[in-house]
């Protein structure tokens, strides 16, 4: 079990890629994934989700928040 606080983004899917490193992601009632150098990965909002670098190296990422809007 996290002793972090989880994330939510409330009105954003987040998308990415890692560049370097590892990043766990868990996802509430989803489960946890491994993202490695060269995995993309993408939450839709609302999603409680906990980003964390287990490994002792430094995780890069891009990552973009994508809002929906009206035209």
């Amino acid at each position: 079990q996290s002793t972090l606080t989880e994330v939510i983004h409330l009105s954003a899917d987040a998308c990415g890629f890692v560049l370097s490193g590892e990043l766990t992601l868990e996802i509430k009632d989803v489960g946890t994934f491994v993202a490695k150098k060269g995995d993309a990965f993408y939450i839709q909002a609302g999603m409680e989700h906990l980003p964390s670098n287990k490994k002792n190296q430094i995780c890069k990422i891009v990552c973009v928040q994508l809002k929906k809007y009206q035209i």
